[in-house]
Parts: C-alpha cells; sequence; structure tokens
C-alpha cells in the first residue's frame, strides 16, 4: 500500500550527443548541471533522491559533487535504446520500495524551486486515487517536467514491453493524466546543445544575483 512517500527519480543516463561534451557534467555557476537537479530534489521531503545512469556513467557519478545521505545511483545497462528504459528503471526502483516517483531530468537545471514544491504538492494531494495517476506543470498551454508518477508499480508494469522513448507517452494515455499550472516557461527547456548550454548559464547566473540582491 502507498503512503506519503516519495522517491526523487534523477534520469541521467542520456549520451549527450548532440552537445559533444557530457552534459551532465558541464558546469554552471561553480557546479555540475547534475548538481542543480539534484540540489533542488534535496530541499524536498522526498525518502531518496536515485541517479539513474547509463552513457558515461562513471564521470556523472563524479560530478555528483552534492552530500546528502538519501543519494542513490541505480545503472540503467541498455541505455542506449533510449530513454523510456531509464524510466522504467526508476519506476520499478520506486515500486519496489512501495514509493510515488517525482521524475526529474539531469538536464533541466533551470527549473524553479516552486515548480518542484508545486508538483510534488499536487502529486501527494492525489495519493488515494485508486488508479495510477500523473501530475505535470503546465505553463501557457505546454507540459513539462518534473513528473509526479503516482502509484508508480502498476504504471512500471505498464510500461514493461515498450520500445525507446515511447515509455512515458504512451503511459499518459493509460493513466489519470492531472496539470498544475506554474509560473515557470522553463520546464520545457533541456541543455542538450552548446547554445542551450550557454543560455542556461545566463539563466542561472542572472537567477544567481536576483537571489543576492533579495
Amino acid at each position: 500500500m502507498f503512503s506519503n512517500t516519495v522517491h526523487a527519480i534523477i534520469l541521467a543516463g542520456g549520451a549527450s550527443t548532440r552537445m559533444g561534451a557530457v552534459k551532465q557534467t558541464l558546469e554552471i555557476e561553480g557546479y555540475s548541471m547534475i548538481d542543480h537537479t539534484v540540489m533542488q530534489a534535496a530541499k524536498l521531503p522526498v525518502e531518496r533522491i536515485v541517479i539513474v545512469t547509463g552513457a558515461h556513467a562513471d564521470a556523472v557519478m563524479d560530478a555528483v559533487t552534492v552530500t546528502d545521505s538519501r543519494i542513490q545511483f541505480v545503472h540503467n545497462p541498455v541505455h542506449e535504446t533510449g530513454q523510456a528504459t531509464s524510466l522504467k528503471k526508476g519506476l520499478c526502483y520506486a515500486q519496489s520500495r512501495g514509493a510515488h516517483a517525482l521524475v526529474m531530468l539531469a538536464d533541466q537545471p533551470c527549473i524553479s524551486e516552486e515548480t518542484y514544491q508545486a508538483v510534488y504538492d499536487e502529486g501527494l494531494s492525489m495519493k488515494a486515487s485508486r488508479k495510477p495517476y500523473t501530475v505535470r506543470p503546465i505553463f501557457h498551454g505546454r507540459q513539462g517536467h518534473p513528473v509526479f508518477f503516482g502509484r508508480p508499480y502498476m504504471l512500471n508494469l505498464m510500461c514493461l514491453k515498450l520500445p525507446g522513448d515511447e515509455g512515458g507517452k504512451r503511459l499518459n494515455n493509460q493513466v489519470l493524466s492531472l496539470h498544475t499550472p506554474v509560473n515557470d516557461p522553463l520546464i520545457t527547456f533541456d541543455v542538450d546543445t552548446p547554445k542551450a548550454y550557454e543560455k542556461a548559464k545566463e539563466l542561472i547566473k542572472a537567477a544567481s544575483s536576483e537571489t543576492l540582491k533579495n
């Protein structure tokens, strides 16, 4: 039976082919890109922070400098077949421990703390649902991340046979899909290219400066 337990699942298995470098390890304002996502997860009252590695696993693990006893690494040996296999790996980890899952992406360092909190809160508010469900943030009609997976043990069973990157998309047709409005245009911003990396550095530098002013 599911309770209030939630695991943050950070998908970090991408090969970074468009970046030309291991994007999860690239530095932004003194921290690696994946560190920025881990720090957001660490602010939430999750039981575990599960980082699913794939390509460049050793480099990604070394790039995590955040110290938190909740951090666990899980390796996806078939990461080359698509992100859906890393999603399955993370959901399986959560379901085996009776936890809901908040799925985050290692290449989205610019999502706000308020967005993560809003999706987390909305996801937990639905925990009594008898049907598997997801909660996604939405900004001006566009859906993004993070995604809260309620009752992920059933979601994992549903997606076991789904190939490659189709897993998450197909799941949305089989579960109760909910949205929570957020004031965050960066919920769809992935850092996949050198140009996107430069933009992310500018955004995070600006956000850091604003925080210092306040």
